[in-house]
């Protein structure tokens, strides 16, 4: 698949989850009371309550940082795009996995479930950030550049 097909389907797929958190979000506050009483009685409505927020906020950064990479097409190293993604993605498994899992797990994963939701909670700008940096590791590779000797003579012919 070529760079312009992918970067279409990676927007579409970010716009889509965007749109359908933003969406669930509103019915949820726009009355509280009516919505509550619905929630209470399904489980995955429960599940959304917890998830929606911070999925609406990855999709938001991961479309705004995607226009940027698509309009100034930077360069990154190997390296640095796999590390950007080990990133996000563990946060985004975070996010997305920390209400389904209270127990049954060792103290240190729960723990970075808790560190999660209480980042969903207190700094929401995190998955703005996080979903940034997931489109940021979709720059082009940069290609290692031949060393220029500045002392060199321009009209030497070499051997």
């Amino acid at each position: 698949m070529d760079r312009k097909r992918f970067f279409l389907v990676y927007l579409i797929v970010f716009a889509v989850v965007l749109i359908a958190n933003g969406a669930f979000l509103v019915w949820f506050y726009a009355d509280t009371t009516a919505s509550l009483a619905t929630v209470s009685t399904s489980s995955v409505l429960q599940y959304l309550t917890l998830v929606s927020t911070p999925l609406a906020e990855f999709s938001a950064g991961a479309l705004v940082v995607a226009a940027f990479v698509l309009w100034r097409d930077p360069e990154l190293s190997g390296a640095v795009r796999i590390v950007l993604r080990v990133i996000s993605l563990v946060m985004l498994v975070l996010a997305v996995a920390s209400p389904l899992v209270a127990s049954g797990l060792p103290d240190a994963i729960r723990t970075l479930f808790a560190v999660a939701v209480i980042i969903s909670i207190k700094l929401p700008v995190t998955y703005v950030v996080v979903g940034g940096l997931l489109s940021l590791s979709l720059a082009r590779t940069s290609v290692p550049r031949p060393k220029v000797d500045l002392n060199a003579d321009p009209f030497d012919e070499g051997e």
